[in-house]
Order: structure tokens, then C-alpha cells, then sequence
């Protein structure tokens, strides 16, 4: 394992990587292999394009498919101490248009697919935007890429929150927070030299991050797999013989719905990492019938602490006692926690309370944002450091660790009750029998209060009567879904997470 308290940056365990594993494969994509020494060729020759001078603010944004380009473009930014901004081709123009000009880039890499959008919005780029198209990565020469001093504050990449709830918020994340972060993952979960890692995420969502730079520190090879391949994971595992995976719960569970886990299936997994979404307990048990070798860890972290700030390595024996979701378990090394009531008072053992989270790994602020900053990233009184505000509400349980119970502003106030959209859902799966659930607020009246509850299931075992049934036995009549409604699938955003607020509008539009 390289030493990351002999590394100062980032680039620092690349290059180091490079050398030690210079003839090994790095990176498997769209059927090619390359080597380390031939990726990091490939880096260089891609940094070999940017402009020689004129680099203002140092950024570069990455429009690219998961192709060579993309991962090219990402290592030789990081390798000249430049910060990389993924974009993801999928997004829509205007949002593309929108990140571009918040970050203000002196550089847009593009493959093909990437300029035709850029192309599309032309007009309105900033006007000293450089455009690199790269139709394929050529290797570069011996050259050395620009020489530049790192510091611990630079920024290596800035990613963009979902802008659910408004405008999309860029997360500078520096040297040192991503450095904290590979320490901290390296030491949990082991690889190495001939170990395979399977990327299924896109690169605008931050577990890549984890998929990199947590594959290629060590000597392992990243499999990149083509977009869709996330509904046909399990034959990707078993074709390529992947070790190391990351996903979210949505995955895994589109996959058990199909009786595609089947006992004994994924033998070669040994590393499963699910985050992004809360985690139902029999999701991870059923991964762990199709992968009885892997350890399955439930990470939580909100990008403003750097991929994962929180680990539950979940125990086949809490199976017959857990009920709901996968505990989010402890704060990983060097990392603190703190459960606060709304005056930021610390909460009693067993009540629920807000997420603070502050250390090495947490970030300092939005880009450009700093109101929105100084009402999440605050000073907690009692406490050092600085503390973000996660706006989730977890409880600590002392056998398991820390328990998600939702989003302290998406709580559903149904008729002055308060629900958690999550524990609904948890009793719909069981009633249903089915695993890709999703629950939303429906219908609100004239003053926006929501007065009931949609539960919408894919492939149920029982009439949606019967489900309606069996919840009144269970909740409360307030926590009752008034309509169960069978869908072929629910529909999931860009990071492959079920998107309830598509199926909130669906409900509004005339033919619901």
C-alpha cells in the first residue's frame, strides 16, 4: 500500500502509483486496456493541450463520456495541480451552461458527444473559455507537465450538488480533504496489485472518487463500465471477475426484483461499498446470499465531507433483528460527530437530532456561495473546529451506531403529524414484497400542507388493496399511503437514486 503520510497531494500517490506499478493494468474502458505507464501517457498527452499560459483560476472542466478521455483529462489536471470539474454529459445544456459559468474554467475537455453540447450553447460560453476536443487520447512525450507548488488548501476537483432544491452548489474539495479520505479507505478496506474495481457511477457523482483514486493508489484495476451496464450489474461482476465494487441500494435492488441475486452468484466480490441512499436490511442480506465472500459496507457522507465520512460494516446476524435500513454506523479516523436539536443543543441518548460532522475530511464552504456557507458550515458552541450541517437526522443507537432517520427539511407533515417518508417505505417493502419502492407527499391543498401519502411499487406480490391493508396494521392511519400505484420502474437521477421528485410532479400533471 503506498504511505499516505509521505504523500503531500494527490498527484504525489499518482506518480508514485505510476512508477511502482508502471507495467500492471490501470484501466479497463469500451474494450481497451492500458497499463499505468500507457494511462499515465495518456494523461500527460491530454495535459499536453492546454493552453501554456493564460490559466487563471486553474480549473478545468471535464465534458466526457467514461471514456479514455475523461479519465486522461481527470489524471493529468490532477498531475499538473490544476482542479478537475466532471461534468456529465447527460445533464442538460443549460445546466451545463450554468456550472460552466460558476466555476469560471480556463479549460473545457471534450470528447465528441461533449462538443456537440458545447457547441449547442457556443453563444453564451464565457468568452475566454478554452475548448480542448479530443477525439482520442494520444500519448504525450517525456515531458514532464508543468511544474506547480501544492499546497494542502488547493482544490483538486469541484462537484455539483443535485440543485433539487434549487440552484446546483459547487463543493471546492482540497488536497487535504481528499488525501484524509484515501488514508482513511485504504486502511478499511484492502487492495492491491490484481484486484478489480468496477465503476458504475458517473463522474459527477462523488463515490467516483472513491472508485479512482481508492483503485489506482493501490495497483488495482479500474473496470469502467458502459452507461446503462447499472441494471445488468451482476453479469459485469462474473464476466470480469470484479473484486471491488461500489453502489447504490437502488442497484442492488433492481437486481434482487429481477431474481438476479441468486445464492452463490458473485463469488469473486470481496469489497461492496453501497452509499448515496439509505440501504434496506434485506438488500444487503440478499448481497450477501449472491456474494458470500464480499464485506459489505454502508458508507454515509455528504459531498461537502468527502465522499464518506461514516462506515456500518453490516453482520449477517443482525439480519432477524433489524428492521428499516442498514445503520450508518461510526465516523471514520480523525473524523467527529455531534447530534444537535434546532438550537444546536446536543440531543439526549436514544433522541434523534441533526448530523454535524467537522475534521480534515469537511470541506469549507460553496464556491462562490457565501451565504449559503456561513448557514452550513458553522462553529459549534462548546466544540472546535468548523462543523457542517449534513440536514440529516440520525439517532445513536449503542449496538449499532448511528441510524438514518431522514432529512430534517424533507419531513412530511401530513394533517400536523410528522412522517418519515423512509420508515413507510421500509413497511410498503414489506407489505408489497417487493423492493423498489418510493414514497411521496400527495396531494397538498391550496396552502401547500401535504394531506396524504402515494406509495408507488414495482412488481408487488399483492393487489395494492391488500398492501393498504396490511400498513393499517402496522402505522398509524395518518402514516397510511391513500393510494398504492404499480409502475414498471421507478425513475432514478444521474447518480442512479430513485428520483421522488419526478414521481411528486407525475402526480400533478392532468393524467395522474
Amino acid at each position: 500500500m503506498i504511505a499516505f503520510t509521505s504523500a503531500t497531494c494527490l498527484g504525489d500517490v499518482l506518480e508514485e502509483a505510476f512508477r511502482r506499478f508502471s507495467g500492471q493494468p490501470a484501466l479497463w474502458v469500451k474494450g481497451q486496456t492500458y497499463t499505468y505507464s500507457a494511462l499515465e501517457q495518456l494523461a500527460r498527452g491530454i495535459l499536453s493541450g492546454l493552453p501554456a499560459t493564460d490559466i487563471r483560476t486553474g480549473r478545468v472542466a471535464i465534458l466526457a463520456e467514461r471514456n479514455e478521455i475523461a479519465y486522461a483529462g481527470i489524471l493529468g489536471t490532477v498531475l499538473a495541480g490544476l482542479t478537475y470539474v466532471p461534468l456529465n454529459p447527460r445533464f442538460s445544456a443549460a445546466r451545463i451552461l450554468d456550472i460552466l459559468q460558476q466555476v469560471d474554467a480556463d479549460v473545457v475537455i471534450s470528447d465528441n458527444r461533449g462538443a456537440a453540447i458545447l457547441e449547442s450553447i457556443r453563444e453564451s460560453l464565457p468568452p475566454r473559455l478554452a475548448v480542448l476536443v479530443a477525439e482520442g487520447a494520444n500519448p504525450a512525450s517525456n515531458t514532464r507537465p508543468r511544474s506547480t507548488n501544492v499546497r494542502p488548501d488547493d482544490t483538486v476537483y469541484i462537484l455539483f450538488t443535485s440543485g433539487t432544491t434549487g440552484r446546483p452548489k459547487g463543493v471546492p474539495v482540497s488536497q487535504a480533504n481528499v488525501m484524509a479520505f484515501l488514508a482513511n479507505i485504504c486502511n478499511r478496506v484492502p487492495s492491491g496489485p490484481g484486484d478489480r474495481f468496477l465503476q458504475l457511477l458517473d463522474l459527477s457523482f462523488d463515490p467516483s472518487v472513491h472508485d479512482l483514486f481508492g483503485c489506482w493508489s493501490t495497483g488495482g484495476t479500474l473496470y469502467s463500465a458502459p452507461e446503462g451496464m447499472a441494471t445488468m450489474a451482476d453479469r459485469f461482476v462474473r464476466d470480469f471477475q470484479i473484486t471491488h465494487l461500489s453502489a447504490v441500494a437502488s442497484t442492488a435492488a433492481l437486481l434482487h426484483t429481477q431474481n438476479r441475486l441468486a445464492p452463490r452468484s458473485l463469488p469473486s466480490v470481496r469489497e461492496t461499498i453501497f452509499g448515496g441512499e439509505a440501504l434496506p436490511v434485506n438488500i444487503a442480506s440478499a448481497w450477501r446470499t449472491a456474494a458470500p465472500n464480499a464485506t459489505v459496507r454502508n458508507h454515509y457522507g455528504p459531498t461537502e465531507a468527502t465522499v464518506a465520512i461514516t462506515e456500518c460494516v453490516w453482520r449477517d446476524a443482525w439480519a432477524p433483528e433489524l428492521s428499516g435500513s442498514v445503520p450508518i454506523g461510526r465516523a471514520f479516523d480523525g473524523q467527529t460527530i455531534a447530534l444537535v436539536d434546532d438550537g444546536l443543543r446536543a440531543v439526549p441518548p436514544g433522541t434523534p437530532g441533526e448530523l454535524l460532522v467537522s475534521g480534515s475530511q469537511v470541506t469549507r464552504g460553496y464556491l462562490n456561495n457565501p451565504d449559503m456557507t456561513r448557514e452550513k458550515f458553522i462553529a459549534l458552541p462548546g466544540a472546535q473546529g468548523c462543523w457542517y450541517r449534513t440536514g440529516d437526522l440520525v439517532v445513536d443507537d449503542p449496538l449499532y451506531g448511528l441510524r438514518y432517520r431522514g432529512r430534517a427539511d424533507q419531513q412530511l407533515k401530513v394533517r400536523g403529524f410528522r412522517v418519515e417518508g423512509q420508515e413507510v417505505e421500509s413497511h410498503v417493502r414489506a407489505a408489497s414484497g417487493t423492493d423498489l419502492v418510493a414514497v411521496v407527499g400527495w396531494p397538498k391543498n391550496e396552502e401547500g400542507l401535504v394531506m396524504g401519502l402515494v406509495a408507488f411499487v414495482v412488481g408487488p406480490k399483492v393487489t395494492p388493496d391488500k398492501i393498504i391493508e396490511s400498513c393499517r396494521t402496522r402505522m398509524p392511519d395518518y402514516m397510511v399511503p391513500a393510494r398504492v400505484i404499480t409502475v414498471p420502474e421507478l425513475p432514478l437521477n444521474a447518480n442512479g437514486k430513485i428520483d421522488h421528485a419526478a414521481l411528486a410532479r407525475s402526480l400533478d400533471s392532468p393524467n395522474s
